[in-house]
């Protein structure tokens, strides 16, 4: 499905949100209120319920552009309540050259194996009406949007729960609550249609922005399509070889404890930096050159960029940093930096185990970029080493320096927040479209045995990607960047998170380039005079300095699946001693299908062990 129709834009685009019914013992739930506004006019419109609101939309007669602010929740409603009034999904075919839907009161949708909902679209009559996701462009909390873009108006706060019925009476506050609501998405989509920032994702205005700085052939030619071209006497893709060695980023506890006096410090754009010409990073382009067996001479040319597949044995160095995880095996925690190949059982290793019969030796096999290599290497001690194969490529150095220029120029002369926030979304958003999968999967909506909305997945594999090489060797440099600084410090090192490091003894530390702006230097974000690491991402520090003046000291928490909401609760009603294995805090507000869409229900948050 198109995010665009086809050979204009969309007229007229429109800002809406939805009121939804919420009250003890509901077993359905409908839309109370629903506020519109067009783009560049100042006239908000409630109306009670879906039907007129989809009413309003059909007497313009011409195909239309809304957002919402979380399509997730504010499309369920609306496609539970096509399915119930006679709408029909159009399910295209393999022959269905049409991106829209073809027939009056039918509708398609776009919502990923991973439950994201992007795009839904209606037919009526000849008009389609596109409903788009906002915070796929800007991802923060409407609240959070309003502070970053420093918008005119700003969200206001409302009693959600009440006996409200579709077309039922409204107070003055509950007005102005909704007439906020869409002001302030309105502002903001002015904010980038202004800018000539009209694609349904911020992602995609960043792959816009920068192939708009080559010519197409030149493009081409730098970033071809690897997913097309097989490898040497194999039927698996140059793509499909080379994402073998993409990874995330590197998040590690050196020891679970209590800590005291430290800092933390921050990488300033970190995967800017070292996509930067001025990281001394270079870049693959072009195409693969195979080797088996042992790795050829010309990899040890600066120029030259290589990924590589071996089996081996490693145990990790004394006072080393572990660097190697494994992903999709049975065999090894995808979550865990290994210190050993070897498996580990009751605290014991061993070098083989047995399951179901089945006997399978700690013997890996690893796709590597050459930054992992080498921290391989240098990390661990490293035995039966088998090169079975990989490739290089040609190397460039300052591929990204005129996308990065532009936005890291913005960024530090920034006249105002309209201007700092875009650049940091175009600075933080570009990496990542270069590793891009091609799942293409989908799903189809229907109304279940329960009376409630429900989906059922279509798997395929047919979307576009990028460019595999240049995505994997972003995050390995990126993790290199992290790790080594770590390394360097690794009697006084704590934590890593991505662009950050957690240590002791702050005014000891080593080989840091300390600034609070400059591209790739560290920024001592904030002193703390006692920290709680628990894993990767749950931790928690007590705050008595921010970019080095005093604040009020408070415990800053960091717990990943924890909202806002809880860690306040937390703060409010449990001593720090808490903070542990085993803590149950309420304030989790999960979604729940209903018939007629979704509420939210208050459940507790546990911090619980990971297998």
């Amino acid at each position: 499905m198109s995010s665009k129709l086809k050979n204009n834009a969309f007229a007229p685009i429109i800002a809406a949100d939805f009121e939804t019914t919420v009250y003890e013992g509901q077993t359905s739930t409908e839309v109370w209120a629903a506020g519109y506004a067009e783009l560049y006019t100042s006239n908000v419109i409630i109306r009670g319920c879906m039907e007129d609101f989809l009413n309003d939309l059909y007497l313009y007669g011409v195909n239309i552009l809304c957002w919402f602010h979380n399509l997730k929740f504010d499309g369920s409603f609306i496609i539970d309540w096509l399915l119930r009034h006679n709408w029909k999904y159009d399910k295209p075919s393999i022959s269905d050259k049409s991106r829209f839907p073809r027939y009056h009161r039918t509708f398609r949708c776009l919502i990923s194996s991973k439950n994201k909902f992007y795009v839904i679209q209606l037919r009526y009559r000849k008009q389609i009406i596109t409903f788009y996701d906002s915070v796929k462009l800007f991802p923060f909390t409407l609240a959070d949007a309003a502070k970053a873009f420093n918008t005119e108006h700003k969200k206001l706060d409302m009693v959600y729960e009440g006996k409200r019925y579709p077309n039922c009476p409204r107070t003055v506050q509950e007005d102005s609550y909704i007439r906020n609501d869409v002001l302030v998405l309105k502002e903001i989509l002015e904010i980038f249609y202004n800018r000539g920032h009209t694609r349904m994702t911020i992602g995609s205005n960043c792959v816009h922005y920068f192939k708009n700085l080559f010519e197409k052939y030149e493009y081409n030619a730098l970033f071809p399509d690897l997913k097309s071209i097989k490898m040497e006497d194999s039927e698996i893709s140059w793509d499909n070889y080379v994402r073998k060695t993409y990874r995330g980023a590197f998040c590690y506890v050196k020891e679970p404890g209590e800590y005291y006096n430290g800092a933390t410090f921050d990488v300033n754009s970190l995967y800017p930096f070292v996509m930067h010409g001025s990281s001394g990073n270079y870049y693959p382009v072009g195409y693969p050159h195979y080797f088996k067996g042992e790795i050829p001479e010309i990899c040890d040319r600066n120029d030259i960029v290589w990924f590589i597949h071996i089996k081996c044995k490693f145990k990790l160095k004394l006072k080393h940093l572990p660097t190697i995880q494994i992903k999709n095996s049975f065999l090894y925690n995808p979550r865990e930096f290994l210190k050993t190949s070897n498996f580990i059982y009751h605290g014991k290793e061993y070098e083989y185990l047995v399951k179901k019969g089945e006997k399978y030796y700690a013997y890996p096999e690893l796709y590597l970029t050459m930054k992992d290599y080498e921290l391989l290497l240098t990390h661990y001690d490293v035995t039966d080493l088998e090169i079975i194969d990989g490739c290089w490529f040609t190397g460039q150095i300052g591929l990204f320096d005129d996308y990065i220029n532009v936005w890291m120029e913005q960024k530090e002369n920034a006249k105002n927040k309209v201007e700092r926030t875009e650049s940091k979304l175009f600075l933080n958003n570009l990496y990542g479209k270069f590793a891009t999968s091609d799942d293409s999967s989908y799903q189809i909506p229907f109304i279940d045995e329960n009376d409630r909305l429900a989906f059922e997945l279509i798997t395929e594999h047919n979307k576009d990607v990028m460019y595999i090489p240049a995505g994997s060797m972003i995050t390995a440099y990126a993790r290199y960047y992290t790790i080594t600084h770590a390394q360097i410090n690794y009697d006084n090192f704590c934590y890593a998170d991505t662009d950050s490091l957690h240590c002791i003894n702050p005014d000891e530390i080593k080989s840091l380039k300390i600034h609070p702006t400059k591209l790739g230097y560290w920024d001592r974000e904030c002193d703390w005079s006692k920290a709680i690491f628990i894993r990767a991402k749950t931790y928690a520090e007590f705050i008595r300095k921010e970019s080095g003046e005093k604040v009020y000291p408070h415990w800053k928490i960091t717990c990943a699946g924890m909202p806002e909401r809880s860690k306040k609760i937390f703060l409010a009603e449990h001593p720090i001693t808490d903070f542990k294995y085993g803590l149950t805090v309420r304030g989790k507000l999960v979604p729940k299908r209903i018939k007629g869409g979704i509420i939210l229900e208050e459940k507790n948050f546990t911090l619980r062990k990971l297998n």
